[in-house]
C-alpha cells in the first residue's frame, strides 16, 4: 500500500496496479538521510538553488509512494509504477524525463555511498521528450520590447538582458562591485556557482549608469518601486470627497525593513472639484512636497523580473514574452550576423558546446543569406 500520510499519492490512472509493500518504517529514515545527504552534496558542488528545490519535491513524492521499501530492495518496477503515477497525473513527457533524472542523480549518489549495489533507476527509460525549439524575438521587436519599457530602470533591464544573454537568477544577483565601468564588463556568477566574464556594450552602460543615479554598491537592479506614488480615490462617508493616499517611508529599521505609514489628505468636495482637477492637484503634490521612497537594497526578484517583461511586451503588442526569450534573441541575433558557436557558448556559459547547437536550428535568416550566394540561386 502507498504512504497514507502523501496527500493526493493515489494514482489517477486505473490500470496502474500497485502492489502491497512491505511495512518497513524503521527503513524510513534510511530515505530521509540519504535524500539529506544527497541535497547538502548537491548544494556544495553548486547545484541551482530552483533545481534543488525541484528535486526535493520529487525524493518526497517518491518515496512517499513507494511507501517504506528499504533502499537494497528498490527495483526498476519501482520506477516505473512512479513515473507512471506521475503520468496519471498529467505530467508531459518532458516532466517525466526531469523526474527520472533526479531520480538517477540521487540513485547514483546511492551506489557511491554503498546505499545501493545497483541503481534502480539506471535500467528505466523514458519517451524521448520533442524538444520546442526556441521563439527568438526579431530585432525590430526587441526595440519595440525596449522602447515599451515603463522606467529607466525597466528600460536598462530589458537592454541589460538582451545585450548578454544572461539568465534571470544572473540578472537578479547582478551587483555593482562587480562592473568594471572602465573596461565595460561584468562578473557573474552563473550556474554550478561558475563566474564569467559579461561584456556590455556602450548603450547598456548608459542606460546602467542612468538608472543606479550614483549608486557604487548594491545590486545593480533594486526591487520596490523607485519613485513615490499615491491613489487618489474618492471617500465613501456620505461626504464625498476626494482623497489621495500614499505610503510615507521614514527610515530603514535595524531588521533592514523601511518604516512607514500611510498618509492621507482630502483635495476639495466631489461636487467642487472633478476628478482631472483632483488628480493634477495630487500629483503636483507627489512630484514636489514628498520625498521618494528609500531603496531597502534588496534584488530585484525573478517574479518581479518576469512581470516587468511582460508588461512591456503587451504594451509593444508582442505577447507573451519571458526572460529566457530574450536570451535565444541575443544568441540567434548574434549567430545570424555571423559570430561562431563556440563564442556564443561562452557568452551564454554553457558547459557544453551541444546545448548552443540548438541555436543552428532557429538562424533562418543566415541560412538564407548563405544559400543566396550559390551560383544558380535565383536563376530558371
Amino acid at each position: 500500500m502507498q504512504n497514507p500520510e502523501f496527500a493526493g499519492a493515489s494514482p489517477t490512472n486505473s490500470t496502474l496496479a500497485v502492489r502491497p509493500r512491505r511495512d518497513l518504517a524503521s527503513r524510513e529514515a534510511n530515505s530521509l538521510t540519504l535524500v539529506a545527504d544527497y541535497l547538502n552534496d548537491a548544494e556544495q558542488r553548486g547545484l541551482a538553488k530552483a533545481t534543488l528545490v525541484r528535486y526535493r519535491k520529487v525524493f518526497r513524492d517518491f518515496f512517499a509512494v513507494v511507501g517504506a521499501v528499504p533502499l537494497s530492495e528498490l527495483k526498476p518496477r519501482d520506477v516505473r509504477d512512479f513515473l507512471a503515477w506521475q503520468q496519471g497525473r498529467g505530467a508531459s513527457d518532458e516532466t517525466l524525463r526531469q523526474v527520472l533524472c533526479a531520480l538517477r542523480s540521487i540513485f547514483r549518489f546511492a551506489e557511491v555511498i554503498e546505499a545501493v549495489s545497483v541503481s534502480p533507476a539506471r535500467a528505466v527509460q523514458t519517451r524521448r521528450a520533442r524538444r520546442r525549439l526556441p521563439k527568438p524575438l526579431s530585432e525590430e521587436e526587441m526595440n519595440q520590447l525596449i522602447g515599451a519599457a515603463e522606467s529607466a530602470r525597466d528600460k536598462a533591464l530589458i537592454e541589460f538582458f538582451y545585450s548578454t544573454g544572461c539568465r534571470i537568477a544572473e540578472v537578479s544577483g547582478a551587483r555593482i562591485e562587480n562592473v568594471n565601468w572602465s573596461e565595460r564588463t561584468l562578473t557573474v556568477l552563473g550556474k554550478g556557482n561558475k563566474e564569467r566574464l559579461v561584456p556590455l556594450n556602450t548603450r547598456t552602460v548608459d542606460l546602467l549608469k542612468a538608472n543606479l543615479g550614483g549608486r557604487t554598491a548594491g545590486c545593480l537592479f533594486e526591487g520596490g518601486k523607485l519613485d513615490q506614488r499615491g491613489v487618489l480615490f474618492r471617500s465613501g462617508d456620505g461626504r464625498k470627497y476626494w482623497q489621495g493616499s500614499w505610503r510615507e517611508h521614514y527610515a530603514l529599521g535595524s531588521d533592514g525593513k523601511a518604516r512607514s505609514q500611510i498618509r492621507t489628505v482630502y483635495l476639495g468636495k466631489v461636487a467642487d472639484v472633478s476628478s482631472e482637477e483632483a488628480r493634477k492637484k495630487f500629483t503636483t503634490l507627489i512630484s514636489t512636497k514628498l520625498k521618494p521612497r528609500p531603496r531597502n537594497g534588496a534584488p530585484l526578484a525573478p517574479r518581479a523580473i518576469r512581470a516587468i517583461i511582460a508588461r512591456a511586451a503587451l504594451r509593444a503588442g508582442l505577447g507573451h514574452v519571458n526572460p529566457h526569450r530574450l536570451r535565444h534573441s541575443f544568441a540567434t541575433h548574434l549567430l545570424d550576423r555571423g559570430a561562431d558557436l563556440l563564442t556564443i557558448s561562452k557568452l551564454l556559459g554553457h558547459v557544453n558546446l551541444t546545448t548552443t547547437q540548438i541555436y543552428t536550428h532557429v538562424s533562418q535568416a543566415k541560412i538564407q543569406r548563405v544559400i543566396e550566394l550559390h551560383p544558380h540561386w535565383g536563376q530558371p
